[in-house]
This record gives C-alpha cells, sequence and structure tokens, in this order.
C-alpha cells in the first residue's frame, strides 16, 4: 500500500501505520519507476537547487511539455493576485475550511509548476491555520513568497 500524497506527513509514522511507502505529489516518472521497481531508460539532467521557479523540477513531472508548463504557469499567476486579495479577507473572516482547501489546491498547483518556496510557505500556512496557531508569521513568509514568485513569473 503507498500513500501518495500533497502534504508534509512523517512518513515513518505512516509506514507504522501499515504503508509500504510515502510519496509527494506531484511524482515523477523515475520516483514511480523506482518504487515499481523498473528500469526503463529516462534521460535525467541534474537541476539547480530549487528556488521560485524550477523549470526541470517541473518539467519532469509534466513530461517535458513546456506548452503545459507555461500554461499552468500563467494559470497560477492569476490565481496568486486573486488570492493575495481573498485570503486576508477570509483569514480575518475565520474562513478556516475555505482558507484551508485553496491552500491545499495551491501547495499542489505550485509544485507542479516548480515553485518550491510557494508551495512550502503554502503548506506551511495551511497547518497553521488547521492548529488554530496564530497565523501572523506564517502570513507574512506566504505573502513574501507569493510576491516574488509573482515577480519571476511576470519576469518569464
Amino acid at each position: 500500500m503507498v500513500l501518495v500524497t500533497g502534504e508534509l506527513v512523517d512518513a515513518e509514522l505512516e509506514r507504522n501505520r501499515g504503508f509500504d511507502a510515502v510519496l509527494a505529489k506531484p511524482l515523477s516518472p523515475e520516483q514511480l519507476q523506482q518504487l515499481l521497481g523498473l528500469s526503463l531508460a529516462v534521460a535525467t539532467v541534474p537541476g539547480p537547487e530549487p528556488g521560485l521557479l524550477d523549470d526541470l523540477q517541473a518539467l519532469s513531472v509534466l513530461g517535458g511539455n513546456r506548452e503545459l508548463l507555461g500554461s499552468l504557469r500563467q494559470m497560477l499567476l492569476t490565481e496568486l493576485h486573486a488570492d493575495l486579495v481573498q485570503m486576508p479577507a477570509q483569514l480575518a473572516e475565520g474562513a478556516v475550511l475555505r482558507l484551508r482547501e485553496r491552500l491545499h489546491q495551491l501547495t499542489g498547483g505550485a509544485r507542479y509548476c516548480g515553485a518550491t518556496r510557494l508551495a512550502e510557505a503554502a503548506d506551511q500556512l495551511r497547518q497553521t491555520v488547521k492548529s488554530g496557531l496564530p497565523a501572523h508569521e506564517a502570513w507574512n513568509r506566504f505573502e513574501t513568497v507569493c510576491r516574488l514568485t509573482i515577480a519571476a513569473l511576470e519576469d518569464s
């Protein structure tokens, strides 16, 4: 049994609960091949450390489809502008469930776009909101990374 999730989980705890493996979404073809014990020839190119926009990471997940990556990044850019307006209001109103759902979606979408830092900041904010802890610090980090990612998307 394999747990495939877009959330940060304790892999050791999940294995103790009965899972044979824990994989983070999005899955790369290499991860799936390794899990299944396949030895298919797949060319891999070492890439830069994950940052604001990691093209190599995103393209490996998207099967090298640059057109799809461009479309996804354009959608992400549009959504981030809306999120920066809507999320503070949701935080103020206590609309925790809507906010958590949107942050979950954003975490996965950012990973598909190679926006690793944004995915991490969104998931950290989601976990903070979920736990009921004050979200001020996590929001500030998320907002900063969000604005940096917007600038990087607009420049690409």
